[in-house]
């Protein structure tokens, strides 16, 4: 039995001897194996970072630092949009009796006012909106005497869409299950909300059914890819986010998230409340008891469905070529010179020259360097990249080529 463990074993040996000098010869010593090594790899990593990146969740990337090139941009900081309406309906409540199973009642329930909704949308029917949001829950066994009614309107209206939930029992009508969006999307515990997914298991999502609507886009799955209408896109973004977002007041005076009721309603006649509507994208929920952790504060989560929206209305979704190719172009370079010289810094000869230069910069390795990258990636193409993918990658090519392509390897033979 040793006499065959010990055969096995050399066999093994011998094997790995051959491979090794094979690699060595055709991959590492060859500068034609290097560089259709290198293209390959650098391909693979451009494929996994689109797999990954349309994964619901945040994979392997930090959102952290996602959010901190945002603000370091400032791109988004001040952004003003007049094509938006924000209704408040935080404080457009009444109650409800609750039954329990039996058909007792047992209490009552707060919810929103459905008369006010039903008001707003027979003055809506005026209107020449372009999108008409409703992002308020209708839970079931919640029922008021104006239900009817308020389901024949939504049934009927154009350019109009109202949330429901994958994995909570909301109530639809029948009549108006036409209209129906999913309001939910990708979270992480570190950072609340930090991006959406907009073809979800459920159906659609509310930013994609605007986006279908107000646009003419749509988003649809081919295998491992998405694509709208035919161009190729991701189905998962980070949603920048502008810091206005958290002001009361926009620019010129008016208040971000009226109060529907309070406000809007009563100050302004139907009249000219329908002309507030006219050539805008109403969103028209709770902004001050629904709101979410993001990189920038707490964000009300109607204000959040509208910057889903507009992610796909500016085409962030698209796949950037440019930066595709830059990518591509910069992995393959990076993988290169990894295959010729190993280390990252020992190739440089101003590093070795000076021994505590080289010290310092041996704590800094490839997720440092590639963080660097992304930072100036994202201030110039407004993409992102998982760095720790090709961070790992070129780690162990490193570690491959010293002990692959250097003595060690045949070390294997006796």
């Amino acid at each position: 039995m040793k006499t065959l463990l010990r055969a096995n074993y050399h066999h093994c040996r011998a094997i790995l001897t051959v491979l090794g000098r094979w690699i060595r010869r055709v991959v590492i010593e060859s500068r034609l194996g290097r560089a259709i090594t290198s293209l390959i790899i650098s391909l693979i990593l451009v494929a996994g970072d689109y797999f990954l990146d349309n994964y619901p969740y945040p994979v392997l990337d930090d959102v952290d630092k996602l959010g901190f090139t945002e603000l370091l941009s400032q791109r988004m900081a001040h952004e003003a949009d007049d094509s938006v309406l924000y209704l408040n309906v935080a404080y457009d409540k009444e109650l409800v009796p609750v039954a329990d199973d039996f058909g007792d009642t047992i209490g009552s329930a707060v919810i929103t006012d459905r008369s006010v909704l039903l008001h707003l949308l027979h003055v809506a029917r005026h209107a020449d909106y372009r999108f008409m949001v409703l992002d308020v829950r209708f839970e079931q066994g919640f029922t008021t005497e104006v239900d009817s009614a308020l389901w024949a309107a939504m049934s009927v209206m154009p350019r109009f869409a109202y949330s429901i939930h994958s994995e909570s029992e909301d109530a639809v009508d029948a009549k108006a299950r036409h209209a129906a969006a999913l309001s939910d999307y990708g979270a992480t515990l570190s950072t609340g909300f930090t991006r959406w997914q907009y073809l979800q298991k459920a159906g659609e999502s509310m930013p994609l059914a605007m986006y279908r609507s107000i646009d003419g886009g749509s988003i649809g799955r081919r295998g491992l890819f998405y694509f709208d209408n035919g161009r190729l896109c991701r189905n998962t973004l980070f949603i920048p986010l502008s810091s206005d977002l958290l002001l009361a007041e926009r620019d010129n005076g008016e208040v971000r998230y009226p109060l529907l009721g309070g406000q809007v309603m009563r100050w302004n006649t139907d009249a000219e409340l329908a002309a507030m509507m006219c050539g805008r994208i109403v969103v028209i929920g709770d902004f001050e008891g629904d709101t979410h952790d993001t990189y920038i504060g707490a964000v009300p989560g109607p204000a959040i469905i509208h910057s889903a929206y507009l992610g796909l209305h500016r085409g962030r979704h698209l796949v950037n070529w440019w930066f595709t190719a830059a990518m591509f172009v910069l992995y393959a370079a990076m993988c290169a010179g990894v295959l010729a010289g190993g280390s990252l810094w020992q190739r440089f000869a101003w590093v070795r020259r000076h021994p505590a230069v080289s010290t310092l910069l041996s704590f800094v390795g490839w997720e440092v360097v590639l963080n660097l990258v992304g930072i100036v990636m994202y201030l110039a193409f407004a993409e992102s990249f998982i760095s720790i993918l090709p961070a790992l990658t070129l780690t162990f090519l490193g570690w491959a080529r010293q002990h692959v392509g250097g003595s060690s390897c045949d070390a294997y033979r006796d």
